[in-house]
């Protein structure tokens, strides 16, 4: 944009305020007087899209899509992106290591969110911004003096073999008896459960093949004996001709969804007395805890959770702090 262009829009902008001739004089005498230092271009909105978002987030989302990560992940990374950009309305490569500081610090007050659920919005902006350096879209990264946000690691706690068996007695129909066999003998997440269709399910060997779990990998899983015999019977009480393994119990009977599971679970657990907060994941940490404490080594507690890293497998195994006390009582006395 040259100056003369924009000395003309300023007196255009300038005359519909009604702004006096002497004064309008007086403002262009000094604009002139200084127009020599100044360089003048019209902003590039061309990074931002309509809806305030960077099409840049698009071609990530893509990115990631073909990376196999999961529809949830996918749409967590666009909400968080989405949340960013709506805030700090900047092209993507003038976005700053203080921009990102001030909307982590807004996103936390204005949500009251915990800092682990912070850190990991900021896990997903590293993510986004080490991707736009890769694809050369932008030459430094805001994120590179962003340090991870401290928190401490919620203390998992399991059920006891006593308070499982309480849970199972409790189921009412089929159906229940199923999905707490199964939740247990498999320790899938809810979400992966939800996914399954009838036809990853091997009654010959016993076993589970989970196509997409956390990350886009796949894992095989197994069935205990009574997991096996409740899925039978769940199976075989259906009327529906849906291939989902697990499905809603009211008509259409479509698949399974991760809210629906969890409301079973909870109306299940409301019958029956325990000291633990009993969620679908809880049956995946009951089982690598008694795993553990029955002697099975943690390397295949590792593949069977289908965690990549050890780190997150030992997690789990903090819940024996206790066992280790009653174990040193009873041998180093």
């Amino acid at each position: 944009m040259s100056y003369e262009t924009f000395r003309a829009d300023l007196v255009s902008r300038l005359g519909s305020v009604s702004l006096p001739a002497d004064q309008l004089a007086a403002v262009l005498s000094a604009l002139d007087s200084m127009s020599s230092a100044w360089e003048f271009s019209t902003k590039s909105t061309a990074l931002i899209t309509a809806g305030g978002i960077p099409d840049s987030v698009r071609l990530y989302i893509a990115s990631k899509s073909v990376e196999n990560l999961t529809k949830g992940t996918l749409k967590n990374y666009f909400a968080t992106l989405r949340d960013f950009f709506s805030v700090v309305r900047h092209p993507v490569d003038e976005v700053t290591s203080a921009d990102v500081r001030l909307w982590l610090n807004w996103f936390k007050q204005d949500r009251n969110i915990s800092n682990s659920y912070l850190d990991h919005k900021r896990i997903i902006l590293n993510s986004f911004f080490t991707w736009l350096v890769d694809e050369d879209i932008i030459r430094k990264n805001p994120m590179r003096h962003i340090k991870p946000i401290r928190c401490e690691d919620p203390q998992r706690l399991p059920m006891t073999a006593l308070e499982l068996e309480k849970v199972r007695s409790a189921c009412k129909t089929p159906r229940e008896k199923a999905l707490v066999d199964f939740l247990y003998s498999s320790a899938a997440r809810a979400s992966e459960v939800c996914s399954l269709r009838k036809s990853d399910v091997n009654f010959i060997d016993r076993t589970i093949r989970i196509e997409c779990g956390k990350g886009g990998k796949g894992r095989t899983t197994f069935l205990n004996d009574e997991a096996e015999v409740s899925l039978r019977a769940y199976l075989e009480s259906r009327t529906d001709s849906s291939d989902a393994l697990f499905v809603s119990d009211r008509a259409p009977f479509g698949a399974l969804q991760k809210k629906s599971l969890e409301d079973a679970i909870m109306r299940i657990v409301s019958r029956c007395s325990l000291s633990v907060h009993v969620t679908p994941h809880v049956f995946r940490h009951t089982a690598a805890s008694l795993a553990l404490q029955r002697g099975m080594p943690i390397e295949q507690v590792q593949r069977f959770l289908g965690h990549a890293r050890i780190q997150t497998t030992l997690r789990y195994a903090k819940t024996l702090d206790a066992d280790v006390k009653a174990s040193h009582r009873k041998f180093v006395a």
